[in-house]
Formats: structure tokens, C-alpha cells, sequence
């Protein structure tokens, strides 16, 4: 299941960001046609998530934590878990015990203590905060059940940098005296602690990974596990079904690289786990294997000839690489650099996003999503997006509900621009406007959220004519049609500059908070370039 790292926690300027969801599942709510927006108890924005068959977990700029889905085993953390600890995965029962999306309280942590990482597995929920304290709700063994967020004990004493959860194990990635180590506890029968023990109570250090000079994550199924080392090998053990070309009879609990391209290629930079399946990303490209994998593709297409054991190339559309993959056990949904969303598996909830059809897909299909993803989580039965909202022929309003800060980043950044040396004093900076086509390119970048090294290196006429093509297309505009036409009224029935002034003053008065903000912005932007009016030959008149 998918284990997520922020790395590095600053936000980046116009960050812009909503939750959207397609199918129907465990949230208990319904969205086949059209991909709809999440609901939540107040107005978030989502920085990263992660889920299981049954629930998602997701984090907020503002560091908060939000669950919501399946709590059969007290995942979702409000306090409720069963009395009786299930030794099975059968969850038949899953859409008995849904709850809304909560706000997730932990008053353990301290408030300046920031979330690092979430992660999700079919029974609970963990999460590592930056000073490495692991806390940890819903059902993991009979020894490890919590009711609610819950510091695990050794974290106290070692700095905890992520965790991943399988069905009835876990794994922490550790820091200790400026080395990073591998810790699993929990039950498994199928060698995924990287022990030949089938339970450890307490977690416990996996010497084998001590080889390698850094740890860059550590990754859980149902029954096996996962570890990205030095320069993107993956080791796996446990039921991986994976088996090394020159030693099959390896045990399971023994880490064995996966290695199946020629020597060097085999780098992975992102992998998901989940049941008996295993996704890995090298190069933009997307690879599966397990019997789960073969489940999925049975949905489609009973007639392939793929065994668990072999390696199968899903996703291959090198100019349009896969950043995001994710599966459930029915079906797998992948996100691309351009904002794609494909999937393949089983139709049934709606899960692959393909409107009203229920046909089933071997092969990813392109989802109709609407707006640029730019992550994906899996559940039982529908597909969780993180997207960049439009900012083209949309209110002021709606662009400013995804964003953190005063005016639109796009605003910012073009008056930031054009305030540099080598801009504001371009002769005729107002009155030329640059190539159509290369304005077209960025305010389509801005739009999906991609501000590239493009942005900085633009002629002054492609700054001005993106500043004006945006205010143009804003829908109502920049200065609403009412104040518009009392503006035009003014001037055309006051003839005294003074009374225009007072008039005009309080008309401003009634423009829309928002609306007044950007329109001071575009006005001191103007007063600013026309004080280089002897170089610019720009001037009020």
C-alpha cells in the first residue's frame, strides 16, 4: 500500500491543489460519470495521500490529518475498533462501517512537531512526525490495537523517518547515529519481517539492508515487503513471487534484488504494494507482477498468457511518463506528467472512471478526469486524485479557493517579472504583446501547475500579453460589468476631475474584496512602470 513522504516540506509558490474522486466505495459516496470533489469538514488543501482497500488518509498544507472510509478495524481513528481481532483479510462487511472524512486529533504531538509522512494498510493508518515519532491507529496484531492515535514506544528512542504497513506487518525506516536502518515487527507467515520468525512483538532491526550505504524507503503488501536502496535497487521478500534468475530457491524472508532489464537499468522510482501485486516505475514506465496483478488483467482478458512470476510491461508511453501509480485488488490506476489519468482492471463501482461503462480493461485507458492530476490512490471500487484546478475562464474566486496567499501566483509572478531591470524600462512595454503561441504554452503551464525554467527566460511582450490574455479571460471579469458601467457612467456625466476622483473612490468601495486586491496589484504594477516612463515611453496618458 502506498507510503508517502513530503521530503522537502516547503510548499511551493502557487501551489494549487483539490481532492477529487471517481466510483463508488468505501467513502460511501457516488461519482461515475464526472470526477467530483471530495468532501471534508471545512475547506483543506491537500498536500499528499495515501490509502488501502478500505480508507484514505490524507495530510493537509496546514499539517493537518484527515481519514475517512472503512473503519472495521478502527483505521479511520475516532476511537472505535472491534473487540475481536480478525486473522483473515476477508472483508466482505467493508461498506458496514464508513465514516466521512474526520479531522484526525493527536494530542501527543506537539503542534509545532510537522507531519513527515502517512501511510495506510488494510487495518491501519501510521504516521511520522519530523522529529521521528511514530504514531500509529486501528489494528496491526492482537499485541498492536489502537483505538486511537498512539506514539509507538520505540520511537521515543530511535528517529522514525517512514513507515509501511502490510496486512499484518510493518516496516520503519530508521535513522540512528547518521545511518539509516530497517525495522519490521508484527506477524507474518510468509517471511515479509525479513525473519524466518513468524511473529515479532517488538520491532526489530533487519541487518541485512546494514550493506548499504543509504536507505531511500521502505514499502509494504498484504504479505511481502519492499526496500528501495542506494541507487534505486529494489529488494523484496516475503510471498513477492518474485524469483531471482539464478537462485530460485531462495527463502522468502531472504531480500532478493529485482533485476530484469539489462545491468544498470533496473532503478526504481516508485513502487506500490498491495494484494499478492507488486507495481514498480523505472524510467516513466510501468511494470506489475503477483497473482493479484494477474487477477486484475483475468477481469479483461482471460486468455493472456502472464504467470504471477514473470515480469509484465503495463504502461510503456516514454513521452508521457508515469509519476503515479496505485492499485486495489480489482484494479490499478496510474497518473502521467501530463496530467493523465489511465486505468484498467474491473469497471465494477466505477472504478476505472470511464463514465457509465462497465467494460473491463487489460490494458490502462485513459480516465476522463477533466483538470491535470498529479497523484492517485486506490480503493475498493474508485479512484482518489490530487489535481490542479483550472485557473482558465474561471472566477477570481475559484481560482483563490485551491490557493495559499493574497492574489492568484500567476498575478505575483508577472508583476514580479516585469518589475526586473531588464523589463520595465522595454520601450512600448504595455503596448506590444508577444507571440500568441508562446503566451498560449505558458498560460497553459500555469494552469497545470508546471512552472518550468521557461517561465524566467520570456521576451517583456510575452509577460505583458500573458498578463493581459489572463485578465481577459476571467469570468466575471476583473472589474465586474456593474462597477464597469457606473465607471463609464461617471466619466461620462462628471465632468470635474475632482468630482470623478470622490466618485470613483467610492465605487471602488463596492468591488469584491478579492477582485480590489488584484486590481491594486495591476494598479501599482502600472504607477511602478510608468515612473521609467523616460525609458519605457509609458505614461498614465
Amino acid at each position: 500500500f502506498v507510503s508517502m513522504q513530503h521530503g522537502d516540506c516547503r510548499v511551493p509558490r502557487g501551489y494549487r491543489r483539490d481532492l477529487r474522486f471517481v466510483g463508488s466505495g468505501v467513502h460511501g459516496e457516488l461519482s461515475i460519470s464526472n470526477p467530483r470533489q471530495v468532501s471534508f469538514p471545512e475547506d483543506i488543501h491537500p498536500w499528499m495521500m495515501c490509502s488501502s482497500e478500505g480508507h484514505v488518509c490524507v495530510l493537509s498544507l496546514n499539517n493537518d490529518i484527515y481519514c475517512g472510509g472503512s473503519n472495521h478495524c478502527g483505521q479511520i481513528g475516532i476511537g472505535e475498533v472491534e473487540d475481536e481481532y480478525r486473522e483473515t483479510e476477508d472483508f466482505d462487511d467493508l461498506f458496514a462501517y464508513i465514516e466521512p472524512f474526520t479531522k484526525i486529533e493527536v494530542p501527543e504531538k506537539k503542534p509545532d512537531d510537522a507531519w513527515m509522512s502517512i501511510a495506510c494498510g488494510p487495518r491501519g493508518t501510521a504516521t511520522v512526525s519530523d522529529s521521528g515519532l511514530l504514531f500509529m491507529w486501528g489494528t496491526l496484531t492482537p499485541s498492536h490495537i489502537y483505538s486511537k492515535p498512539t506514539i509507538v514506544p520505540f520511537s521515543s528512542t530511535k528517529t522514525v523517518l517512514q513507515v509501511a504497513l502490510g496486512l499484518s506487518h510493518a516496516l520503519a525506516l530508521v535513522e540512528n547515529n547518521n545511518r539509516k536502518e530497517v525495522y519490521s515487527w508484527g506477524i507474518s507467515n510468509t517471511g515479509a519481517l525479513g525473519y524466518s520468525d513468524t511473529e515479532l512483538t517488538e520491532p526489530t532491526h533487519i541487518p541485512f539492508f546494514d550493506q548499504f550505504s543509504t536507505i531511500l524507503s521502505v514499502h509494504a503488501g498484504y504479505y511481502h515487503s519492499g526496500v528501495i536502496v542506494e541507487d534505486r535497487d529494489l529488494f523484496v521478500f516475503g510471498d513477492c513471487e518474485y524469483e531471482p534468475p539464478d537462485d530460485k530457491d531462495i527463502a522468502p524472508h531472504i531480500p532478493r534484488v529485482v533485476c530484469f532489464m539489462e545491468p544498470g537499468r533496473s532503478k526504481v522510482d516508485i513502487l506500490s504494494m498491495g494484494k499478492q501485486i507488486s507495481l514498480i516505475v523505472i524510467e516513466g514506465l510501468v511494470f506489475g507482477w503477483g497473482s493479484g496483478f494477474v487477477h486484475i488483467l483475468d477481469h479483461a482478458k482471460h486468455d493472456h498468457e502472464i504467470s504471477s512470476h514473470s515480469i509484465h510491461l503495463l504502461y510503456s508511453n516514454q513521452s508521457d511518463k508515469c509519476i503515479s501509480v496505485s492499485c486495489s485488488e480489482n484494479h490499478i490506476s496510474l497518473v502521467t506528467e501530463h496530467g493523465k489519468g489511465y486505468s484498467c482492471g474491473s469497471a465494477q463501482h466505477g472504478a476505472l472512471g470511464m463514465g457509465n461503462s462497465h467494460q473491463n480493461f487489460a490494458e490502462p485507458e485513459e480516465m476522463d478526469i477533466g483538470v491535470p492530476a498529479k497523484q492517485v490512490v486506490c480503493c475498493k471500487g474508485c479512484n482518489f486524485l490530487l489535481v490542479v484546478p483550472s485557473i482558465l475562464r474561471v472566477s477570481l474566486e475559484e481560482i483563490m479557493k485551491y490557493e495559499i496567499g493574497e492574489v492568484p501566483y500567476i498575478i505575483e509572478f508577472l508583476i514580479e517579472m516585469l518589475k526586473k531591470e531588464g523589463h520595465r524600462s522595454t520601450e512600448g512595454i504595455f503596448r506590444t504583446s508577444g507571440a500568441s503561441s508562446v503566451i498560449d504554452e505558458m498560460l497553459e503551464m500555469f494552469s497545470r501547475d508546471e512552472i518550468t525554467k521557461m517561465a524566467y527566460l520570456q521576451p517583456t511582450d510575452s509577460y505583458t500579453g500573458l498578463l493581459k490574455q489572463f485578465l481577459r479571460q476571467l469570468v466575471p471579469p476583473l472589474i465586474p460589468m456593474p462597477n464597469l458601467l457606473e465607471f463609464c457612467s461617471i466619466f461620462e456625466n462628471e465632468k470635474t476631475t475632482l468630482g470623478r476622483y470622490d466618485l470613483v473612490y467610492d465605487e471602488l468601495q463596492k468591488i469584491p474584496p478579492l477582485h480590489s486586491r488584484v486590481l491594486k496589484q495591476v494598479l501599482f504594477l502600472l504607477h511602478y512602470i510608468a515612473s521609467f516612463h523616460h525609458e519605457n515611453k509609458m505614461t498614465a496618458k
